[in-house]
């Protein structure tokens, strides 16, 4: 994943945060919403999790993610 590419998922994370408070506040069913924002923060968090072990002291570099 390019770094504008995550930039790109943190920004749909957002724009998805911003629809679960308006539709929650209207009283609308967000679950789809709220499983959808959560399915990117894992893939973000997965991708954050493998940089870690690519950047760490005697890292060999064979860790990769597949995103």
């Amino acid at each position: 994943m390019s770094e504008m590419k995550l930039d790109h998922v943190i920004g749909e994370i957002a724009a998805i945060s911003e629809e679960i408070e308006e539709f929650a506040a209207q009283g609308d069913n967000v679950e789809k919403l709220i499983k959808e924002r959560d399915h990117l923060v894992y893939i973000v968090d997965q991708y954050l999790i493998v940089q870690q072990i690519k950047a760490a002291p005697g890292a060999t570099g064979t860790a990769s993610a597949s995103l």
